[in-house]
């Protein structure tokens, strides 16, 4: 089992979140955009901002130090080439 930060994933990672750490009120916010424990992610592109995967959507994801997202990766997948 790894666990990673969100920020540490690289494109291609996939894994789902085991743990969301921050203040209530921007906690919440990133719930209501998917950021939920049990959540499968993927990275399309690392970096900042970094483009997320969330079931169909796709989001611009800017990593802030007042939150930390845990994602326990699937060693499983197969990492796909970075977005240029």
């Amino acid at each position: 089992m790894v666990i990673l930060p969100l920020n540490a994933m690289t494109a291609g990672q996939r894994g789902h979140i085991v743990d969301l750490d921050g203040a209530d009120d921007l906690r919440h916010r990133l719930e209501e955009l998917g950021f939920r424990e049990g959540a499968v992610i993927e990275v399309v592109r690392a970096g900042e901002p970094s483009i997320i995967a969330i079931g169909n959507q796709r989001l611009s994801f800017r990593c802030d130090s007042s939150v930390m997202i845990l994602v326990e990766i699937h060693t499983d997948a197969v990492p796909a080439k970075a977005h240029p």
